[in-house]
């Protein structure tokens, strides 16, 4: 299925069909394409030995199949924008032998570790890299474009550093994927990212299918003035994520309002179908005034999380102590399922968007079972809990004050054997439609069941988290045709 063949399919439910120009503002793959197109590299040696023990700063390409073996650690030093590997062939491993490639110069503004290089018309494919570190890159660890059985395994990227915020959507990645078909990453680590640019990613894959990243972390992420993901999917289809981790991660804002945000978000698929996330987890996430979320499953189709686990989400830590809005786990999709998760301790310092979320859903067919929310608090300046500037919900909608998605209900969702336990609302019905509450608890909440169908809520949103110019606008309740039945609560 083609990532417009996903959208289509998402946009013909009725939660959408105001929507469609959302494809276009969300979608950053043609920018990427663009920068990706636009940087030049010095043209590398060919190499023809497979025992590797030196790089020349101009870099060396790899042709003739065969496994090509590190003998000692690396030092690279580069003067220009280069590339230390570039693989052009097909059936080539590069076992690394738990040696270092390091780069001991990035002051140029493109420098990238190891290029998997097919083309359109020609994939490469039995490509493996493997047992090594990657270290002091500054745009990419690892790219591969146009690839069939692709296997990354035990390694490490550790340390991008680009500063260019004139680029934009620029999005320097630890590990990034592109028209990659059965592809598997596993025991792989990117940390110490530290950028200046519109965005950042520690494993983004772009328009592939059929892969399995297992047993991955990401951590120790800052992007200085932009945007921070930890795994990154767009446009993909039948991907899934097991036992990988996002933690530590963080935004700060400085003055840039050309990028498309300063979201910070541990697991982000957008234009995705039928993807499976298992045992993962998102912590310690820290945004300056847009949004945090856990995960942040974005226009999707048919996605299942389970014992999917996030932890300690702030939003709003800035000089103004005011963000956009926080989420341990938010939906924005169709046919997601959501099961056995648990988030706690998720808080927003006077969120723009007057809530935060637990568990946050906008869209069509979203089912919860046996989920838990613990401690969801909104907090003014001083982080004492405040619901002056809104709630902390266990479950709700997901607002959004953006045109595009302020109109986008919560159709048929299902709650089912779900918790909240310290929230300031357990459980809170605005905008949904046809949906249910079946075998809910509160405990040790203000408040156990949202539910006035006659309320407004005003929304606000700034350059900073995505509206430039500002905007606020005031809604009205379109929840309707609900159904509560079998709610426990108990005060403490």
């Amino acid at each position: 299925m083609t990532k417009q063949n996903i959208v289509n399919n998402i946009f013909s439910q009725d939660a959408f069909k105001n929507s469609q120009n959302i494809l276009n503002y969300k979608d950053p793959t043609n920018n990427i394409n663009i920068n990706n197109s636009n940087f030049t590299y010095t043209s590398p040696t060919l190499y023809n030995n497979f025992i590797i023990n030196n790089i020349p700063p101009s870099g060396i390409e790899l042709t003739i199949a065969g496994t090509y073996i590190f003998e000692q650690d690396i030092y690279w030093n580069p003067t220009q924008n280069a590339i230390a590997i570039t693989i052009s062939g097909s059936s080539i491993t590069i076992d690394m032998k738990c040696y270092r490639l390091i780069c001991g110069n990035t002051s140029s503004r493109s420098i990238i570790g190891i290029v998997v290089n097919g083309q359109e018309n020609s994939l490469l494919s039995n490509v493996s890299i493997e047992n090594g570190q990657i270290i002091g890159m500054s745009y990419y660890g690892i790219q591969t474009i146009y690839c069939n059985n692709l296997c990354l395994k035990k390694l490490i990227v550790d340390g991008l550093s680009l500063n260019d915020l004139t680029i934009r959507n620029l999005t320097p990645c630890g590990i990034f994927l592109q028209y990659v078909n059965d592809f598997k990453i596993s025991n792989c680590v990117v940390k110490n990212i530290d950028v200046e640019t519109d965005s950042c990613a520690g494993i983004q894959v772009i328009e592939s299918i059929n892969g399995k990243i297992s047993s991955c972390l990401m951590t120790n992420f800052k992007n200085n003035d932009g945007a921070v993901q930890g795994f990154s999917y767009i446009g993909c289809e039948n991907i899934t994520t097991v036992k990988s981790k996002s933690q530590y991660m963080r935004s700060y804002f400085n003055g840039n309002i050309l990028t498309s945000g300063h979201t910070v978000l541990g697991f982000c698929p957008i234009f995705c179908s039928r993807l499976l996330y298992e045992n993962c987890s998102a912590k310690n996430l820290i945004g300056s005034c847009d949004d945090v979320h856990g995960i942040s499953v974005f226009l999707n189709s048919y996605v299942q999380l389970k014992y999917f686990n996030v932890e300690n989400v702030t939003d709003g830590v800035t000089p103004s102590s005011s963000g956009a809005k926080s989420t341990g786990i938010e939906v924005y999709g169709c046919f997601v399922t959501v099961s056995n998760c648990k988030v706690k301790n998720i808080l927003a310092i006077r969120p723009q968007d007057k809530q935060c979320s637990g568990f946050a859903s906008a869209g069509y067919k979203i089912e919860y079972s046996n989920c838990h929310a613990s401690n969801v608090q909104v907090l003014d300046k001083n982080y004492n809990s405040n619901t002056k500037y809104g709630y902390g919900v266990g479950f709700g909608w997901a607002p959004d004050p953006r045109p595009e998605f302020r109109i986008i209900t919560a159709t048929d969702v299902t709650y089912k054997n779900c918790t909240a336990t310290k929230c300031q609302v357990g459980f809170d019905s605005w905008f949904h439609i046809n949906s249910k509450w079946n075998y809910i608890r509160a405990y040790c909440c203000e408040k156990t069941l949202k539910n006035n169908t006659k309320a407004i809520r005003t929304l606000s949103c700034n350059p900073c988290s995505e509206c430039n110019p500002s905007i606020i606008i005031t809604l009205d309740n379109l929840a309707k045709n609900n159904s509560f039945r079998h709610v426990k609560y108990k005060k403490c």
